[in-house]
């Protein structure tokens, strides 16, 4: 996804899993502008692909005008084999996504066609967002510096859905004050 598990970007600490907690200060303090080639963060990384920030973007403020404040909550054991049953491939473990945003077209159908399924965003031959994008090939770097395809198949199986909407906070206050009729 382009994080490690206690929240830690790769953008800010690409080598180590520091699992000591987040520095919530800069948790999401980063640009990805000292990486523009990918090294650290794949250009084909979750990450980058759904929130290019300033560094990927094909234009000033175009990142920010498909943000979406989003949070994806685990469910189910960690994976790991080696704990024994339920710990493994097969373990019933997934993923609810939650997300706001102003317009579900703009936003999130958005992120999804436009950016994360797009092989050539944010460069060309750069492949498809891993997590959420349809099945492709991506590169990844080796040390010599020379791509080797990274094939990627069906991440995501969606078991169910629903799309919910929030009041304005003017017609929940009216609400609250009886004054809706």
């Amino acid at each position: 996804m382009g994080r490690w598990r206690d929240g830690t970007p790769l953008d800010l600490d690409p080598t180590n899993d520091p699992r000591s907690g987040a520095d919530e200060s800069s948790a999401n303090n980063f640009d990805y502008s000292d990486d523009p080639d990918g090294v650290k963060v794949p250009l084909f990384a979750h990450i980058r692909k759904v929130n290019p920030r300033k560094a990927s973007a094909p234009g000033p403020g175009i990142a920010d005008q498909h943000r979406i404040i989003r949070r994806g909550i685990p469910f189910g054991q960690p994976f790991d084999p080696a704990a024994g049953k339920d710990h493994g491939p097969d373990a019933e473990r997934g993923l609810v996504f939650a997300c706001y945003q102003a317009s579900i077209v703009d936003q999130f159908a958005f992120l999804q066609a436009t950016w994360a399924a797009n092989e050539d965003f944010p460069a060309p031959n750069t492949g498809p967002d891993p997590v959420i994008g349809p099945q492709g090939t991506c590169p990844l770097a080796q040390s010599s510096g020379a791509p080797v395809p990274l094939a990627v198949e069906q991440f995501v199986r969606v078991e169910g859905g629903t799309y919910s909407f929030t009041p304005a906070i003017s017609i929940l206050g009216e609400l609250a004050a009886g004054t809706l009729s």
